[in-house]
Formats: structure tokens, C-alpha cells, sequence
């Protein structure tokens, strides 16, 4: 089903773009074809299992963040260790102190940043409910596991450092800082102008 739908919409952007010269700037039919690749990936279970051994080697030793270990992994089927945890909602996260929801978003901050400038590898769909918060073992120092890493995003070294001179741009207050870092990020966009 999903390859037919696939095979349809490639079909159909390929169809536009022939037939809307108008909106050949968008490239509409490389995008379909890249957003079909993109998400064919995930169909493949064995890659998930790869990210996760990927992001269990980035962060050991860390204290801040845990990832499931893949115990099987086939095209079709993950099988990964069991991760305890509630998804973190804001219904969730309120139901704690303030103190243990600064706990928390220093945990998340510090991974989230680790993963983009050190390591130039994302999570791509961090959402509540691929985060998992266990407060029940140890109240003081909840357990954060990231679950669901089938989405993942390569960052270049020159894109890590570009993300990295925009968020040094915030902590510093320094304005031109953040302008240089947009306008370095803009120079790899095709459609920016510089």
C-alpha cells in the first residue's frame, strides 16, 4: 500500500511540475521523490535499530539521557529493551515540582545539545511522547529515555558550527553574531537571497 502511494505521488508531482511551469522554482517532483526516500527509510526497522545503537555509544556515560538497547531488528520487526517512563506531557510535567521540571528541561536541554554540537546528529521527531520520564524510581533524579528513533538527521560539521554560533549568539546577547549565523545558513539554501 505504501509503495502504491508512493509510486502515485511521485507520479503526480512529476505531472505538475510538466504541466505548472509556473512552479518549476519548487522543484516539486525532486521534493516528492526526496520526501518518499526519506520516509521509505523508516520502513526498514533495521535502521531504527542502528540509530539507537548510535545514540546509545553518543551518550554513554551520561546521566542525563538513556536510549532502549535493540536486543532484534529485521526489516519488519524491532525488538528493544523495555524503557520505563511516562510520555512527557504538560499534564505529566505539571504534576511535578518546579524544582523537578528544571531537572528535567536541563536533562532534555543537555541531551538536545550534545546531540547537535557535538554530536551532529538529531532525533528528528522528539515529541512528548517519545520522551519518557520515569519519576517514580528515584523522585530526586527522574530518568529521561528517548524512544522512537526512526527519524534521525545528519548535520555537516559546518552545520553543527552554524547552529552553534546561532545558540552562542543568544547566550551572549550579540546580535550580529545571530545575523551572521542566519546569513552563513542562508548561503547553503537554494531559494535564500543573500
Amino acid at each position: 500500500t505504501i509503495a502504491k502511494d508512493f509510486y502515485l505521488l511521485n507520479k503526480l508531482a512529476r505531472f505538475v511540475d510538466k504541466k505548472f511551469t509556473s512552479l518549476a522554482h519548487y522543484e516539486i517532483a525532486m521534493q516528492a521523490l526526496a520526501w518518499t526516500n526519506h520516509l521509505a527509510a523508516q520502513l526498514d526497522f533495521r535502521t531504527e535499530a542502528e540509530h539507537l545503537t548510535l545514540f546509545r555509544r553518543h551518550f554513554e556515560g551520561t546521566d542525563y539521557v538513556s536510549f532502549p538497547e535493540p536486543v532484534l531488528a529485521t526489516q519488519r520487526v524491532l525488538v528493544e529493551t523495555y524503557a520505563a517512563g511516562e510520555p512527557a506531557t504538560e499534564e505529566f510535567l505539571m504534576s511535578h515540582s518546579p524544582k523537578t521540571r528544571d531537572i528535567l528541561a536541563e536533562k532534555g536541554l543537555n541531551a538536545y545539545l550534545k546531540m547537535m554540537l557535538h554530536d551532529n546528529f538529531l532525533h528528528g521527531d522528539l515529541h512528548p511522547g517519545n520522551i519518557l520520564v520515569d519519576s517514580q524510581t528515584d523522585p530526586k533524579n527522574p530518568k529521561v529515555t528517548l524512544i522512537d528513533v526512526g527519524l534521525c538527521m545528519k548535520l555537516t560539521k559546518a552545520d553543527g558550527e552554524k547552529c552553534g554560533m546561532l545558540l552562542g549568539s543568544f547566550v551572549h546577547w550579540k546580535p550580529e553574531m545571530c545575523v551572521d549565523a542566519l546569513v552563513a545558513m542562508g548561503h547553503t539554501q537554494k531559494y535564500v537571497d543573500n
